[in-house]
């Protein structure tokens, strides 16, 4: 019927059509700082879960006819989270000078700050993806979003507060070279 398994993988694989068209073609996943083409991982999951949460409604409504609550799923609660961490994120990146300037591919980019890999960022794209996964194999298989447990949920909150505190620790690259010593006479 109507919102059944076909109508739900068509959503998700036209998500990630439009997501890799917007990336491809547009700055909406880049971070906001002149003079770096910068990937923002806080917008990129921002925008997997506007996708979802669209997709949610949008087949459950084809489904049941009627527009689902807010609070019946929690999914509401997981675009909040993403949402807030990407504003916080962009505060924290115009009061510190950009870290990862010399990325040289999109991973790199995402992954690795001016020490190498960080886990912090590898920490809440693991969790969010897997979450995202829980939530699209429901919607799939049933149609429907299952309310995601409030321990998801924290785990979800501590997640992203994790990569917010850890974004506050990254090493900072010198944006002016250091002047050479003075030779004594």
């Amino acid at each position: 019927g109507i919102g059944g398994p076909y109508w739900a993988w068509g959503a998700l694989i036209g998500s990630l059509i439009l997501l890799g068209v917007l990336w491809k073609w547009s700055k909406l996943l880049h971070d906001r700082r002149d003079g770096f083409i910068s990937y923002s991982v806080s917008r990129l999951l921002l925008s997997l879960w506007l996708l979802t949460t669209t997709c949610a409604v949008l087949l459950m409504v084809l489904r049941t006819g009627v527009m689902p609550s807010a609070a019946d799923s929690g999914i509401t609660f997981m675009l909040a989270i993403s949402g807030a961490t990407t504003g916080l994120s962009a505060v924290i990146d115009l009061i510190r000078t950009p870290t990862n300037t010399d990325a040289t591919n999109v991973w790199e980019d995402f992954f690795s700050d001016a020490d190498g890999l960080a886990l912090h960022r590898i920490q809440i794209v693991f969790f969010n993806l897997l979450v995202l996964y829980i939530v699209w194999r429901e919607l799939i298989q049933l149609g429907s979003v299952a309310r995601v447990d409030l321990g998801w949920a924290t785990v979800m909150g501590a997640s992203a507060m994790t990569f917010l505190f850890g974004k506050t620790g990254e090493r900072i690259r010198p944006s002016i070279q250091p002047a050479e010593p003075t030779p004594h006479p």
